[in-house]
């Protein structure tokens, strides 16, 4: 895992600074994007185990390139909801083919014999997870 990661990070990293993009803001629109409905900054902020402030201050860097929308509660005007923007959507789809490159990469140049215990090792996690909808369960 760790050549993995070692492997395909750098780049995720040149292209989070190619948007001007933080992990930080890289993880707030990944949250983002999970949700059909709009966030909370609070909401946010507690995802990402950071205070309200700190989450006001990604939310707005957000806003500012375009990546998000931000209005108003209708019941509660203190509270400031969030949608991603398909601008958004497009970054994140961006950061995901570099990663998936980063990972083609890196398992071509595995051996054949170490492909082949990727592809048993992962077998065996796939049949092991009781929440994936092609598991039927133990056997």
């Amino acid at each position: 895992m760790h050549e993995l990661m070692r492997g395909t990070g750098g780049r995720v990293v040149e292209t989070l600074n190619e948007y001007g993009l933080s992990l930080t803001q890289m993880k707030a629109l990944y949250l983002l994007d999970e949700p059909t409905e709009e966030v909370s900054v609070k909401v946010l902020g507690t995802c990402l185990a950071m205070s309200l402030p700190a989450a006001s201050r990604t939310a707005d860097s957000l806003l500012l390139r375009g990546l998000v929308t931000r209005h108003e509660d209708p019941e509660d005007r203190r509270i400031k909801r969030l949608l991603i923007t398909p601008e958004g959507r497009e970054v994140l789809r961006t950061l995901e083919a570099v990663r998936l490159d980063g990972v083609e990469r890196w398992a071509q140049a595995l051996t054949t014999t170490q492909r082949d215990a990727l592809h048993a090792a992962l077998l065996t996690l796939h049949d092991g997870d009781d929440d994936h909808p092609d598991n039927e369960g133990p056997r």
